[in-house]
């Protein structure tokens, strides 16, 4: 019997679901494409989607919690529950208590959680309901060292579930953050790519209001695009000390280079470059509903990040067949092969960086190559589909076992 065929009920917590950032949008595309397999899906989050949200689909139901407040109110529809522990009661009991009336009667065969605080009460849950548990690891991949629960107290959870054995397995979404926990003393991990729904990314309209934003609506403007947000790990810092060295390069391209986070906390700094010679350097945010138009628009897309579990963003962006210039780190060679879907340069290196978004921007046959051949690979190894499959044969097997 083929994994489509194979019928489980999944119970899903995680603290995003429709929102931006990676594990919002991971957990929306699985929990859509489990119930397209026939599952019965029940995800359980915090309400950070918008209140007119709709699942459409009879198989997946979604309710919202946030142990913040012990108040229950009614948005569109939507049941919009937070919970506060009076007392001294431990701080998730009223929230299990909750999930445990509200689906206990759902009957999960397996509880799924995609982020910390979730997989310490999806351990618990699954523990009292007598079901396998199963954590997906978001974080980007840290090496382990000395002190690092002082640094991160959310190590000590890691560390939690290494020793208890509470979880029944680990997926990741990469080899490069198996091999970390594995160093860390993690067994039974599981290498699950993430998948993104292509053709919904596709259908999505295109706002002209984004390119009014930031000086895009005239014609003949190259957009350089760097969609990641202000993080140490993301290393927005390469990128923008990139863009004198491309603009000096190419003094006859009309080009906007823009980073879609704000120039805050470390890097408060960055913004000073914004008024730096004749470099047009925009540092804007924008929401993952705007993300599409900026990608039909980039000619270049550039994941500068030193750290990533993944790399979900390489993946939008082959989706809209816009050329992906990756730092050559963590798991990004896994999604951007260099020279095939792609380019890929030396971590931290703004002159490197540079290197390879000119030969994008003059070498047009080659760039037309890449997007053709990453394209094709997303439909093929990174759809949606493709990771609920993966998902349902991990299911499979953990209940069989």
């Amino acid at each position: 019997m083929g994994e489509e065929a194979f019928r489980c009920k999944v119970l899903i917590i995680s603290a995003a679901y429709n929102g931006s950032g990676g594990v919002a949008l991971h957990v929306r595309y699985l929990a859509k494409a489990l119930a397209g397999f026939g599952c019965d899906v029940a995800v359980h989050t915090q309400p950070t989607f918008h209140s007119g949200f709709r699942p459409g689909n009879p198989q997946l139901w979604l309710e919202c919690f946030d142990p913040v407040n012990d108040t229950k109110t009614e948005v569109s529809g939507e049941q919009w529950l937070r919970l506060r522990p009076p007392g001294r009661r431990a701080p998730y009991e009223r929230t299990l208590q909750y999930i445990l009336g509200r689906w206990g009667k759902f009957q999960p065969d397996v509880v799924h959680s995609h982020d910390l605080d979730s997989a310490l009460i999806g351990a618990m849950l699954s523990a009292v309901l007598a079901v396998p548990g199963l954590m997906t690891v978001h974080r980007a991949p840290v090496p382990w060292k000395a002190q690092k629960f002082l640094e991160s107290p959310k190590d000590l959870v890691m560390e939690f579930f290494r020793v208890s054995k509470s979880l029944r397995a680990l997926a990741v979404p990469s080899v490069a953050s198996k091999r970390v926990l594995e160093m860390q003393g993690f067994h039974n991990i599981h290498v699950i790519p993430n998948g993104i729904n292509y053709n919904e990314l596709l259908s999505r309209p295109i706002m002209d209001d984004v390119f009014l934003k930031i000086g895009l609506d005239a014609p003949g403007i190259e957009l350089i695009l760097c969609p990641v947000r202000t993080d140490e790990h993301k290393s927005p810092d390469t990128f923008v000390r990139a863009a004198e060295y491309i603009a000096s390069r190419l003094p006859d391209r009309d080009l906007v280079f823009l980073l879609t986070g704000e120039a805050k906390g470390k890097y408060a700094f960055l913004k000073s470059f914004e008024r730096i010679g004749s470099v047009n350097l925009v540092m804007k945010p924008f929401e993952s509903k705007q993300m599409p138009a900026l990608f039909r628009r980039a000619a270049v897309c550039v994941v500068p990040s030193i750290r990533e579990s993944f790399g979900q963003v390489a993946l939008e962006a082959h989706a809209f067949k816009c050329p992906v210039v990756a730092a050559n780190s963590a798991a990004l060679p896994e999604i951007v092969r260099h020279r095939s879907t792609g380019l890929l340069f030396d971590p931290g290196s703004p002159d490197d960086l540079a290197r390879q978004v000119c030969t994008i921007l003059t070498d047009s046959a080659s760039a037309d190559a890449y997007v053709k051949a990453a394209y094709a690979r997303l439909k093929r190894a990174y759809s949606a589909d493709t990771m609920a499959l993966n998902y349902i044969a991990l299911y499979r097997h953990l209940l069989e076992k």
